[in-house]
């Protein structure tokens, strides 16, 4: 059964404004957008750390959003920034003090940045347990990160902190039962709410939407547009823009990271293990299987 926009307004799982970019995560029947909302309204109260997984365009931000809305912070700043943005100046913690982070895109990190967005993170640790911060924190990526931690180019420790709580968003193609709620409540809320022709809505369907929701959402304000300025009582097929049939993209790896210098990578190796153990050296020698003397040497080129 589909869901009407009448419905979803009224419905406990969506976030109520204008924007229905807030909503279109969430619409729908099928088990994917169930799931999603029994996810959000589960981890909402508790969560503390989450990582949102998806394509672009698939609503990460509108999601982290909800999340907000429904913590104890929902009183509270929601902040959002990117992970090179926070990795380089971590000024958004304070912003974000009490509320909630929201961290864009920490896939694309090059590894050098990572090391920073860790610090930044064990940063905000200590502070939370501390008491003097009650910032809760939602990473995001459209890359793949346990496949670029497979291969090196995502550190362990980065992504074990920030994926406490994960949920994967499924990109448009793979809830196609969703798209006419979708594409109905997208209508309802583009002025001036023009009905779709047969033939308009029937394309749109056929569609395989690589650019998800966000593609979606344009799309239909661009052709109420047109339709509008050309005094069309309805959306037909001449008021659609282009549709491009480019192939379906999956969530992979972004563009790859510089390569790093072997010196910075082994150095960088070696600190992580003595933070493990805690600072002692003797310890962090006997698990890198080196003396003493070559890990002070390392030690002393940081």
């Amino acid at each position: 059964m589909s869901t009407s926009p009448r419905d979803l307004r009224e419905s406990p799982y969506v976030l109520r404004g204008p924007a229905s970019a807030g909503l279109l995560p969430l619409v729908g029947e099928s088990p994917g957008a169930r799931q999603l909302r029994q996810q959000i309204q589960r981890i909402a109260p508790y969560y503390r750390r989450a990582l949102i997984m998806g394509e672009p365009g698939t609503g990460k931000e509108q999601v982290a959003r909800r999340l907000h809305a429904l913590s104890p912070s929902a009183s509270a700043a929601f902040v959002a920034c990117s992970a090179t943005h926070l990795a380089e100046n971590g000024s958004a913690l304070e912003a974000a003090r009490q509320g909630t982070l929201f961290v864009e895109d920490v896939g694309s990190l090059s590894l050098p940045l990572q090391d920073s967005l860790m610090r930044c993170l064990l940063d905000l640790e200590r502070r939370v347990r501390s008491r003097q911060a009650e910032t809760r924190l939602i990473a995001a990526s459209h890359s793949d990160l346990k496949r670029l931690t497979a291969t090196g180019r995502f550190r362990q420790d980065l992504h074990n902190c920030i994926s406490v709580v994960e949920l994967r968003l499924q990109p448009l193609r793979e809830r196609p039962e969703d798209l006419e709620a979708i594409l109905d409540l997208c209508l309802s809320l583009t002025p001036p709410q023009l009905a779709l022709a047969p033939a308009a809505r029937a394309r749109l369907r056929s569609y395989n939407w690589p650019g998800n929701l966000r593609e979606l959402e344009e799309t239909v304000s661009a052709a109420a547009t047109k339709a509008a300025e050309s005094g069309a009582p309805f959306i037909d097929v001449e008021h659609l823009p282009e549709l491009s049939e480019s192939v379906p993209p999956s969530i992979q790896p972004s563009e790859p990271p510089p390569v790093d210098r072997l010196d910075d990578v082994m150095r960088r190796h070696v600190m992580e293990v003595l933070s493990r153990c805690a600072g002692n050296k003797l310890k962090a020698a006997e698990l890198l299987g080196i003396s003493r003397s070559t890990l002070y040497r390392m030690l002393d080129g940081s």
